[in-house]
């Protein structure tokens, strides 16, 4: 490990490195549910459902 040949405790790193993909990943959520365009319609009984009917 590059980090802990720097020296950095174990502790140090790995949260850092959390930290950098929780901040990546929310993001993306954000850019995600921030365009409605792509959000898609929920159909609230499924198709299949509704053939049983």
């Amino acid at each position: 490990n590059r980090k802990r040949a720097e020296g950095k405790p174990f502790y140090v790193y790995m949260l850092a490195a959390a930290n950098k993909f929780l901040r990546r990943y929310y993001a993306k959520l954000r850019d995600y549910f921030a365009s409605p365009d792509t959000l898609q319609s929920v159909d609230p009984i499924p198709a299949t459902l509704k053939a049983s009917l």
